[in-house]
């Protein structure tokens, strides 16, 4: 069982995951003048996801998620915000060590 405080840094973590590859899809967009920073912010963001176990499939689409939710309020999930849901998968992956 993870413990709440160990969920709470866990969410740490998936929220600073979320503002590198926000930043980074940032940084895509302005083109050939930000390739070196969007290499660093990728590199980070997936030093993040490995230590918390998702693929890159998996922090794209936790990414959007996230979008979608502060944008429109609304979970793919139902009732269960998308950090909740993200925090709980990675908890239960963490446990299996």
């Amino acid at each position: 069982m993870v413990s709440d405080e160990e969920k709470d840094k866990i969410a740490e973590e998936l929220e600073r995951l979320y503002s590198l590859i926000n930043r980074r899809r940032f940084y895509e967009l302005l083109g050939e003048l930000e390739a070196e920073r969007v290499r660093v912010l990728q590199q980070e963001a997936m030093e993040i996801a490995a230590k918390l176990k998702l693929s890159d499939k998996e922090v794209e689409e936790m990414a959007d998620e996230m979008d979608d939710y502060n944008i429109t309020g609304v979970s793919k999930r139902g009732e269960v915000a998308p950090l909740d849901y993200w925090v709980d998968v990675i908890a239960t992956r963490l446990n299996k060590k």
